[in-house]
């Protein structure tokens, strides 16, 4: 590696032992690079571009980890939504689960009191008529009378009996309704509880990976400092070298040297090299003038005769005006005699017309009819 006029490129200087075609190869690429105008006039910053590299990968290492670390952070909410909404279901199940229960345990058919319109053993609990005075008469038999009621003080134990059975079955309900809310509430109490000690443990968890991934981090970057530098030390070491071995390689070769024969090209005669070219000489100065003079004369020449030429042609077109106004003229005065022709021609017809209607008018009109004449016509009816 080494700098020319700003440009920074690598070249391995061939020993003594190379062939030809590596020392051919090696000095075409030497003059590709010397002879870019570009490169050799701005050249290019090959620390401020190995920092662009750095800070780009810099970037992509960043840019990955926090990926990384959203797409953990996404995870582990996802786990969190889907055991919340697991437990949301469980809970449902239980509460449909217990509700099941109850209408099994609690709510059966012959515990309603409308079970004996809809009891499908009725005529099997019935019994036979008239077995004691209480049971029911036969349509044969004596009826009861008005205002009689035997049973009533049994109906009415019954119908106190089945009132203070409803109100226990209301306050068992009623009970059995709160320790189920009081269930449900120390159920969500301790989901919601659970939920949050999941979601300290969660946060716990990310700090605890944010530290190390900073620590990873802090130390990598280090590593990285130091590899730069140690990279920038050596290249730096390199780069002098380099530069050291192209001024002596410049200072002993033929590129700076004032002999113009440096130039020739051994292959093409009529050619030179332009990396070795130092000049015209004093002879090559003289021939370009003299063709210089003669190309000067050549257009001299030239110039006088298109001047001869564009003054004949400017006397051709003016000779050939001069005769197209005379025959303008000619053409002219012809019109004017033919018009003045023409015009003595017109009168003498109208002389000749003139004189016609007048005889016409005196001589052979001349008998004028009377009125006698017109009222000979039309005198009848047919």
């Amino acid at each position: 590696m080494f700098t020319c006029l700003g440009v920074m490129y690598t070249r391995e200087y061939y020993p003594l032992g190379m062939s030809a075609d590596q020392r051919r190869l090696s000095e075409k690429f030497r003059k590709r690079i010397i002879f870019n105008a570009k490169q050799r006039q701005i050249g290019l910053d090959i620390e401020t571009l190995n920092q662009q590299v750095h800070e780009n990968h810099l970037e992509r290492i960043k840019n990955a980890e926090y990926e990384k670390n959203l797409a953990e952070e996404t995870r582990k909410y996802d786990a969190l939504a889907l055991a919340v909404e697991e437990q949301r279901r469980q809970n449902m199940r239980d509460q449909c689960k217990q509700i099941d229960e109850f209408r099994l345990s609690v709510q059966r058919p012959e515990n309603s009191r409308d079970f004996d319109l809809f009891d499908p053993n009725l005529k099997k609990k019935e019994k036979p008529p008239r077995i004691s005075c209480h049971d029911i008469c036969p349509i044969s038999g004596i009826q009861r009378l008005e205002g009689e009621d035997l049973d009533y003080e049994t109906r009415m134990k019954k119908q106190k009996q089945q009132v203070h059975d409803v109100l226990l079955e209301q306050m068992l309900e009623q009970q059995m309704q709160r320790l189920n809310f009081k269930k449900a509430e120390h159920d969500w109490e301790s989901s919601l509880l659970q939920q949050d000690n999941y979601a300290k443990k969660l946060l716990l968890s990310e700090m605890d990976d944010r530290k190390s991934s900073s620590s990873h981090l802090a130390n990598d970057n280090k590593h990285l400092a130091w590899q730069k530098q140690e990279i920038n030390r050596q290249q730096k070491i390199r780069e002098e070298y380099e530069n050291r071995k192209d001024i002596e390689f410049h200072y002993y070769g033929d590129m700076l040297t004032e002999n113009p024969s440096v130039a020739k090209n051994l292959h093409q005669s009529h050619r030179i090299l332009p990396d070795r070219w130092k000049g015209m000489s004093k002879a090559q100065l003289q021939d370009i003038y003299r063709g210089q003079v003669y190309q000067m004369e050549k257009n001299q020449v030239w110039r006088e005769r298109e001047q001869q030429k564009k003054k004949e042609w400017d006397e051709f077109i003016l000779g050939q005006q001069q005769m197209f106004q005379l025959l303008d003229s000619a053409e002219k005065r012809t019109s004017q005699e033919l018009s003045k022709k023409l015009e003595i021609e017109n009168q003498e017809i109208a002389q000749q017309q003139k004189q016609y209607r007048e005889y016409f008018n005196k001589v052979i009109n001349s008998n004028i009819p009377s009125e006698q004449y017109f009222a000979q016509f039309n005198t009848t009816s047919r």
